[in-house]
């Protein structure tokens, strides 16, 4: 079932990242740098080239495509599910479905608050998905192939049994990740460093100062 369920999500990423419509309606494509913020709602949004873009407020309701060498920077506001093909930074905001990432693609989670009762991570192979903090409670995972699940914090307790993984983050948050078998804990690296997170944490306050001025 699992298997079945990878295959549609990267069929929708394939199909993301060679559709490229322009800015119409509620869709719109980066092709260079940007923002969304209040009142921006957008349906879908690509992004392209090697574009960074920043949100801080808004909506994206459906599907945001990181593609090309861009770097998608959440802050703050909503983005329903994520098709990275890139960079992704999550600091703040709220991501309500799917973060699925493709080959040789690398996302950061510092903050946040990522909760769903469904499956939410989709890591394939050569891809590197780092967790150090954030509010994540989430119904389902799924690790295959060749690639690496960073998760940095501290108490952290696998039950074989339901398949649940708890613990806290380097912040001090709780997580729990529902629906991690066996052979999908066993491709995690748990790494206790309650004191990364701080720095990081740092550094992305002032970068967020340093785009608002």
């Amino acid at each position: 079932m699992k298997v079945q369920l990878v295959f549609i999500l990267f069929v929708v990423m394939l199909f993301f990242g060679f559709y490229t419509p322009e800015a119409q309606g509620t869709s719109i494509s980066f092709y260079s740098d940007g923002t969304i913020d209040e009142p921006n709602v957008y349906m879908n949004v690509g992004i392209w080239n090697d574009a960074t873009v920043d949100m801080y407020g808004g909506a994206v309701t459906n599907d945001l495509a990181v593609n090309d060498e861009s770097t998608f920077n959440l802050w703050g506001g909503l983005a329903s599910e994520i098709y990275n093909n890139s960079m992704v930074n999550i600091y703040g905001g709220e991501v309500t479905s799917t973060i699925a990432m493709g080959p040789s693609t690398i996302t950061n989670i510092y903050g946040g608050t990522i909760t769903t009762s469904w499956s939410t991570f989709y890591v394939s192979t050569s891809a590197t998905l780092n967790i150090y903090g954030g509010n994540i409670n989430v119904g389902g995972c799924s690790f295959w192939g060749d690639k690496t699940v960073n998760i940095y914090g501290y108490g952290f307790d696998y039950d074989p049994g339901s398949y649940v993984l708890t613990g806290f983050l380097a912040d001090d948050s709780p997580f729990t990740l529902n629906d991690v078998d066996n052979d999908e804990y066993q491709r995690i690296n748990l790494i206790p460093e309650p004191g990364t997170v701080l720095l990081l944490g740092l550094g992305g306050l002032a970068l967020l100062r340093k785009r608002r001025n």
